[in-house]
């Protein structure tokens, strides 16, 4: 699959998994009054099972495993973590928590998923 086809895949799932955290996150923060660090952490954990079985069957037609999820929720749950914990130092929004979270899962997380999850058999860690 040629990587503009699979990045616009990934994208489309990456608006899906968006609004599915987006909704747990301001759940979280705004009716649970949970800190950001935590809320986009429980957020990123209830939109990865979503994401990690629609990105390998429909944007890399790959199959799944235990590994391969425990890797992408270890890997973009460290993200998810790290962009709340900074934003929660730096007292951001929490849109703006939002925002900068989507777009480095949507560049690292593809990267990651790409090169490391759902890459070739034949070269599989």
């Amino acid at each position: 699959m040629a990587l503009d086809s699979s990045f616009l895949r990934y994208a489309c799932v990456g608006v899906a998994n968006t609004l599915l955290h987006a909704s747990a996150f301001f759940a979280l923060v705004y009716l649970a009054q949970a800190g950001q660090a935590l809320a986009n952490t429980v957020a990123f954990l209830f939109a990865a099972t979503f994401s990690y079985l629609a990105n390998s069957i429909y944007t890399f037609d790959a199959p799944r495993s235990r590994r391969g999820y425990l890797l992408f929720v270890g890997f973009m749950g460290g993200l998810a973590w790290g962009t709340g914990y900074l934003a929660q130092g730096a007292q951001w929004a929490p849109l703006i928590t939002l925002v900068v979270f989507s777009l480095l899962s949507l560049c690292l997380g593809y990267g990651f998923s790409r090169f490391v999850i759902f890459r070739a058999r034949g070269n599989a860690c």
